[in-house]
């Protein structure tokens, strides 16, 4: 056998060998990657939605609803509700199945219908599993709600789960069978100048494997077919760092408009509990003073910071049933009569009554507290004389606020109080109309209580 033969066999061996062995590390270091993002992706949205039900959960616990089937009917549809905001339409899923199986809603129209095998695999189970529906093959993210027992199923048909990657796996395959059929074309003339080319693509490729790093390019140079090789190989490079980019963009946009929707949120939130102050000729700032004032006490506390923020989004909301109150009664510059006293105690009932039909979190701790906020520690707060730790912990917090504010800001039937007199207040009502916990906080913290006095019209209410 003539040498070029030799040549030829021994380096499309090679050739062939390195190829397959450096492109299936490529294919499966950048699946693996790839995989790793979207199933982290698909946790994130599950664990979103496991925290939502909690929190909807948490309201039932709080109030005492846990055992009204309306309510829990309504935690279902709340969860529901915020799935479909969650996940992708059309492409993602998310389904909820009650303990024997059955479907109790979903985020597409049909839902995900499991097998037999399919469901006693995930029944009790935490974590990314793959199923078949039908003959679909689908990858989910599985978690246990134990209050409601439920078992929910957030999930994505593999075909879209690897869509990228099979993508890049094609180019991959083209672009390699290319170089091939190449190489052995050119090892028949010019084995002696193939050698280079070759050699740069295999290190481009294990350096792409080694640091990810998809912004390396091979020279074009040399035959036509060589810098064709080089410029599919560069393509490959580029459809991985494309990629990996969308994925990045699609988390950034879900990131910004969860955001926008926070804010605008706030935004009706205050604009809503400034109704409460319309005819009371209030500017504005307390329902901010307040909810800072609150915020403030509960991180004091050591409550997390996503429900201190719960109760800074919803303090605003504590008088809005002073819409309610006929305006010479708000506006009346001497004491009340027991008739009037009655109207206008009225308000934390109609308050609640406005807020209590919503799902969003914020406005049913809204309604929570503008039923209780004139509660006393004592017992002698309405309208239902709650007294100790049976008053809300929400409440208890926006019950100091709310006193200390209003004792020092002008209102139609008396002067504002100096601040000292004010703190003298909170500590003589310790044990009677407040906490004593959550007074002595409050009074311990009495730079930052005066520095949000003097500085609430700086903030913008989304702080």
């Amino acid at each position: 056998m003539k040498l070029r033969s030799h040549l030829v066999i021994a380096m499309t061996s090679l050739i062939v060998s390195s190829l397959l062995v450096v492109g299936i590390f490529t294919v499966t270091v950048s699946r693996r990657g790839m995989t790793r993002l979207a199933s982290e992706q698909l946790s994130f949205k599950a664990e979103e939605i496991r925290k939502f039900a909690w929190n909807q959960w948490d309201v039932l616990v709080t109030n005492g609803l846990t055992e009204l089937p309306l309510f829990r009917e309504a935690v279902l549809d709340s969860v529901n509700s915020y799935a479909r905001t969650v996940v992708r339409e059309g492409i993602e899923t998310v389904t909820a199945f009650d303990q024997n199986g059955q479907i109790l809603f979903a985020s597409s129209e049909s839902g995900v219908s499991l097998s037999d095998d399919d469901w006693n695999t995930i029944r009790n189970e935490e974590g990314i599993f793959r199923l078949s529906v039908d003959t679909t093959e689908l990858i989910g993210y599985v978690f246990q709600f134990d209050p409601l027992e439920w078992t929910v199923l957030t999930s994505v048909p593999v075909s879209q789960f690897f869509a990228e990657t099979d993508e890049i796996t094609i180019t991959l395959v083209a672009g390699s069978l290319l170089i091939l059929v190449t190489m052995i074309a050119l090892l028949l003339f010019v084995a002696s100048r193939i050698a280079t080319p070759v050699t740069e693509i295999a290190s481009g490729m294990r350096e792409i494997s080694r640091s990810r790093n998809f912004d390396t390019r091979l020279p074009a140079r040399g035959f036509d077919e060589v810098r064709y090789a080089a410029t599919a190989f560069n393509t490959m490079s580029i459809d991985l760092k494309n990629s990996y980019q969308r994925l990045r963009e699609i988390a950034v946009s879900e990131a910004k408009a969860h955001a926008e929707l926070d804010n605008r949120e706030i935004e009706a939130l205050l604009i809503l509990g400034r109704l409460s102050d319309y005819n009371d000729h209030e500017t504005g700032l307390h329902i901010i003073r307040v909810g800072l004032y609150s915020m403030l006490l509960a991180q004091a506390l050591g409550i997390p910071a996503e429900e201190s923020r719960l109760l800074y989004r919803a303090a605003p909301l504590h008088d809005v049933g002073k819409i309610a109150v006929p305006k010479h009664i708000l506006l009346k510059p001497g004491p009340l009569d027991n008739a009037e006293r009655e109207t206008m105690q009225q308000h934390t009932i109609a308050g609640h009554r406005i807020l209590s039909e919503a799902d969003s979190p914020s406005l049913k701790v809204g309604a929570e507290i503008a039923l209780t906020h004139h509660e006393k520690y004592n017992g002698c707060g309405y309208p239902n004389g709650l007294s100790g730790t049976d008053i809300p912990l929400f409440s208890r917090i926006l019950a100091v606020a709310d006193v200390f504010d209003a004792v020092t800001t002008p209102r139609p039937y008396k002067d504002p109080w100096p601040l000292d007199r004010a703190f003298e207040l909170v500590q003589t009502e310790r044990g009677e109309h407040f906490d004593p916990t959550i007074a002595d906080l409050f009074l311990q913290n009495h730079d930052k209580v005066i520095d949000v006095f003097m500085n609430a019209e700086l903030t913008d209410g989304r702080n």
